[in-house]
Parts: C-alpha cells; structure tokens; sequence
C-alpha cells in the first residue's frame, strides 16, 4: 500500500518462505475489510451466512448475519497470492527463502524504516526484545489448526455428544473449510494427541467430529502442531526506526477472527502516520500512540472469548449441562450477536 501510494518509496519485502509455499487453510475479514484492501476483483471470497452452535450435533443457536458487517473468509493460497501480485505490480522486491533472523545488524542500517510483520514468533521483536519488552500470557486450552472437507456456510461452533473438544469451522472455498479444535490439557493427553502422528490425528477428529463433520475428512497440513494460545503484548511497539505490525506487534485469541483485519489496520495506520509526519522517529510516534488503545480494547474482548471457551470445556467435561447452556447464553443474549470493538463490526 506504501508503495502504491507512492513509487518514490523503495521498498523490500523479506519472506522467509518459498514461493510456491502457501501454507494454512483459510482466513476471516469483514466486509469492510476487503473494501479498503481494494482486492475485490482479484480474488473471490466466501460470503459466510451468521452463526451456528452444535450441541450434541444438534443446533441450539442459529443466527442470521448481523445487519452491520459480514463475514468473508478466502483461501489463504489465494489471499497471499493476490497481495503479492499487487506486490510485485508496484515493483516491490521480494527476497524469498530468507530468515530475518539472519540479517544482520549493518544490512538492517541500510533501511530508513524497518517493519517487523513476522508473526506471532517475530524475529524482529526477538532482535530488539529488550527495547519492545514483550509478555506473552498463556491460555489453558491446546488448540490445532486443520481443515475439512465439509462445508459449513456459518461459523460454526462444535461441541460433539461427549463434550471432550471444541470445534470452530467456517467455509474458505467450494467444499472446504478451516476446522480449529481445542481441548482441555487433560484430554490433550487422555487422546495422546501428544503421540500421533498427522494421519492418525485426522483420523481421530474425525471419530470424536464423526456427527458434526458427517461424510467430511479432517486434513492436517504438513504437520499436527497443537499449542496453548499466547497472547502477545509489547510494551514499545517501536524501537528507533524499527516498528512492529501484526502478530509480531500483538496477537488476539481466534474465537475472535480479527487477527488479519487489525494487522491491516496496523498497515493503514502506518502509512497514515508516515504521510503526516516528515521525520520516522515522529511518524512511529504517532503510529504507537494511536494502536495501542487499540490493542488493548481488541485484546480484552478476544481474552474473554478464549476464557469462555475454557469455562464451557471445564463445565463440559464435569457434565454440568447447566452450566454449559449457561454460557451458550451468555455468549449470544438473546440469539443477537453484541457489538464488536471500535464498531469494526460484530463479534464472534
């Protein structure tokens, strides 16, 4: 978008990754969102329908979109794929194959501003850590991303007959969809999960999801990770000429679906930023003083997403079916979905 904006910017983009690689399954935005990435004749998204809860592989919420905002989801292949076409049209470098991790401090000099959009596990924030001073607080769940087979037009929330795991899909493409499961640290180990293999552990998700995924397989990638959310949190989100975007500036728990859009907002708050004020040091200034607000309402919001979820597992696996449509309630009062943060649409 700099580069768009203005072709005078020389810019690099340093990606560790191959070309061809494209790894993941799918990503959320609203509607909104595609709007001012300008990507609506470059890549065809899927329009999601509202809101679903399974309980026992019956439905006991059903929403409808909310009049505000909807939700759009893509395959990230193709995401990718059309912000670096974009790219490359506005003549931006890409070096591939390259770890930040090994550039060193002199090639960094170079540059008048350096961004760190490295993720969750950002090189650049590791450089500088003792000037970002990062905290990373952890959730009590295991969590792994897969996809499926099966369509799921809502963003559906699972929680099959035995109430062992949680289960979130949402269609990205023709048949297929991003399923993110999450289970107790008890029944990450009680399903050895810990032990399998990616083959075997498609294969059991798809015994315990066998109601709510119907004929639909459970595909792993390249590998079967299972982590405990972290979420991230800076206490400078810049350092000299260095300045973080993205999950390397902050990360929000994925009941949420905002992670891509804030870090879009990061991008639009930057160039903003760096359009206003003529010296660097003043444009990351104004940049921090603005997101980190921000950050915090954001983070607030998806931290008790994630701690519902943990509640509605604990309350499951202790069989309180009370307690469980209990907070099924208190997530969805009065089958309405609330209103999201900083009227950037609803939540999830």
């Amino acid at each position: 978008m700099l580069a768009e904006s203005d072709r005078r910017y020389d810019i690099t983009v340093v990606e560790r990754g191959r070309p061809a690689e494209r790894p993941g399954f799918g990503i959320t935005l609203r509607e909104e969102g595609l709007s001012f990435l300008d990507l609506g004749t470059m890549i065809s998204g899927v329009h999601l329908q509202g809101r679903a809860f399974w309980k026992g592989g019956a439905a006991v919420v059903d929403l409808p979109n909310p009049a505000s905002t909807h939700l759009i989801c893509f395959s990230r292949a193709a995401f990718v794929n059309a912000l670096t076409k974009r790219c490359i049209d506005a003549d931006v470098e890409i070096r591939y194959g390259c770890d930040g991790a090994t550039l060193s401090d002199t090639y960094l000099e170079d540059f008048d501003l350096v961004v760190g959009a490295d993720g969750a596990d950002s090189a650049v924030r590791r450089r500088y850590e003792t000037d970002f001073k990062p905290e990373i607080g952890y959730g009590a769940n295991r969590y792994g991303w897969f996809g499926v087979d099966t369509a799921f037009e809502k963003l559906t929330i699972m929680l099959p007959e035995d109430g062992t795991m949680l289960g979130w899909a949402y269609k990205y493409s023709a048949g297929r969809s991003t399923f993110i499961v999450e289970c107790t640290e008890t029944r990450f180990r009680s399903n050895h999960f810990d032990e399998l293999s990616a083959e075997d552990t498609a294969r059991r998700l798809g015994e315990i999801f066998a109601t709510e995924l119907g004929e639909g397989s459970v595909a792993c990638g390249d590998a079967a990770r299972w982590m405990r959310f972290g979420t991230i949190t800076n206490t400078r989100l810049r350092h000299r000429n260095v300045v973080l975007i993205g999950d390397a500036a902050h990360t929000t728990h994925f009941s949420q679906g905002v992670g891509t859009m804030f870090a879009f907002d990061d991008v639009l708050a930057l160039q903003s930023a760096l359009d206003q004020h003529h010296a660097i040091v003043d444009a990351l200034d104004a940049y921090e003083a603005l997101q980190q607000p921000k950050i915090a309402e954001y983070q607030e919001i998806a931290t008790a997403s994630m701690r519902w979820s943990e509640k509605l597992l604990d309350c499951a696996e202790r069989g309180d079916d009370a307690c469980v449509s209990n907070l099924i309630a208190q997530r969805w009062p009065d089958n309405a979905v609330p209103p999201g943060p900083m009227n950037s649409g609803d939540r999830m």
